[in-house]
């Protein structure tokens, strides 16, 4: 796959949305460099799946994956760090820095199991043993540095400036885990499930070997079919998951790890019609947050909680009608970060979030058919990292049309119809030489055609 991009930018909210009268600069306004920013990017892969069935009673399964990524990513934006975030006192003039990212990725993973099926009595039994291996190589060169401050109001482009490779940075990642799991059908109404795996996870950066991680998680569940249609279910997992990689400034992330509780109800009045509840308590440590003092940066650290519910509703109806309906509440708050208020929220995650879709077939002849299909989407508003900035609700609407003949089809599906602008996320720096917040644009509407052919 080879993928040749453009860069987008984030804007100054103090001349975009909080902007007024003459002060204000468009959205479709570009404070990069259109000739230096992009994003190339070679990326190849490699999948082997092998299963064998020895028996009705016992099975293998392996899937060996090998990927190589070539990655040149340069961008020049809008900086705070030189003196704030403008060049002049009447604040037209913006201050921007350069950053460039030469990165060549490698990784192979594995998994290996068995699987053995057996009944004892009114139990039935399905045991899963088996084994992953996961290596992840990242070799880079970075550079960073000042670029041309840009008029925001008469912008002039082109401005030579210097750049250069001002580090390299060498990681090697791998993970090693062996895992165990047994699912038990009983009377035909009762699943339950209990896993445990253990996970060693190593790094090294530019020959520096860092300690190694380690832990023991476990998981356990079951759903039951109360009466005929209903079934309650409750499960309990924990987490140790590798960060592979490192940040800005060459330091090796460590494994992310969590908990979680579930509980919920699957409903299902008739075979055209099903109704989903749930309830769930998250906690993690070690998660990936944007820096705010440096918008090239992820920052790891702390704890957070998310709590939330879930429900969705999928109808099929005559005519070939097929309708979904979903929403989702989730209070998501930090629990534990440097520099944060414990019960803050998540940066950019919306409290609400509602969608509905609807498909209609139709039988055009033969191996002919069609299908055309519409929704909505809506989320509310999102705070920024240090809770100074709100992004405002939006509501989108996407569209959809296929075409099918035999083994062939092609589709075109269509996302925000109305190119509404909307703010994705957004951070502020209220220190006193900044006093500015960025945002970034949305995608516009996007119509994606799409052929495709099964063998």
């Amino acid at each position: 796959q080879r993928d040749k991009l453009g860069s987008q930018t984030y804007l100054p909210t103090s001349k975009t949305i909080d902007g007024s009268g003459a002060t204000k600069i468009s959205d479709d306004f570009y404070l990069g460099e259109p000739d230096f920013n992009h994003t190339f990017a070679d990326h190849y892969a490699l999948t082997m799946l092998i299963s064998h069935r020895f028996s009705d009673a016992l099975a293998f399964n392996s899937r060996t994956r090998a990927f190589e990524q070539d990655t040149d990513y340069q961008e020049v934006f809008g900086y705070t760090g030189f003196g704030g975030a403008y060049a002049d006192a009447g604040r037209t003039v913006a201050n921007r820095a350069w950053y460039l990212n030469r990165a060549k990725y490698s990784g192979l993973s594995s998994d290996n199991n068995v699987v053995l099926s057996f009944s004892t009595g009114p139990l039935e039994h399905q045991i899963l043993a088996g084994f992953d291996y996961t290596e992840f190589r990242e070799d880079k060169e970075e550079g960073f540095g000042a670029a041309p401050g840009l008029n925001l109001y008469n912008p002039v482009y082109g401005v030579p400036f210097a750049t250069g490779v001002g580090w390299t940075t060498d990681t090697k990642n791998t993970q090693l885990g062996f895992y165990a799991q047994e699912q038990i059908r009983a009377w035909d109404r009762v699943s339950l499930v209990f896993g445990a795996r253990h996970d060693k996870v190593k790094s090294n950066v530019n020959g520096f070997q860092n300690p190694d991680n380690e832990a023991w998680t476990f998981r356990a569940g079951i759903i039951a079919d109360v009466v005929k249609g209903v079934s309650p279910y409750f499960n309990y997992s924990e987490s140790f998951l590798p960060v592979f990689g490192s940040n800005f400034f060459g330091i090796a992330y460590v494994p992310r790890t969590g908990r979680q509780y579930e509980a919920g109800v699957k409903f299902q009045p008739h075979s055209r019609m099903l109704l989903t509840l749930a309830a769930y308590d998250i906690k993690e440590n070690n998660v990936l947050i944007a820096d705010p003092n440096e918008l090239q940066n992820f920052i790891q650290g702390g704890s957070t909680r998310s709590r939330g519910i879930e429900a969705e509703a999928k109808i099929k109806l005559p005519g070939a009608f097929d309708l979904t309906a979903s929403y989702s509440y989730t209070r998501a708050e930090y629990l534990v970060v440097d520099g944060r208020q414990r019960g803050d929220r998540r940066e950019n995650l919306p409290e609400h979030q509602a969608s509905a879709w609807a498909t209609k077939g139709f039988d055009l002849g033969g191996d002919l058919r069609a299908k055309i299909g519409g929704g909505v989407r809506y989320q509310s508003d999102k705070v920024s990292f240090n809770q100074l900035y709100t992004v405002d609700p939006v509501t989108l609407f996407d569209a959809m049309a296929e075409l099918s003949y035999g083994k062939w089809s092609l589709s075109v599906n269509a996302a925000n119809l109305g190119n509404e602008r909307v703010y994705t996320n957004c951070s502020y720096n209220s220190a006193p030489t900044v006093q500015e917040g960025y945002c970034y644009l949305g995608k516009d509407r996007t119509v994606l055609a799409s052929l495709r052919r099964k063998f």
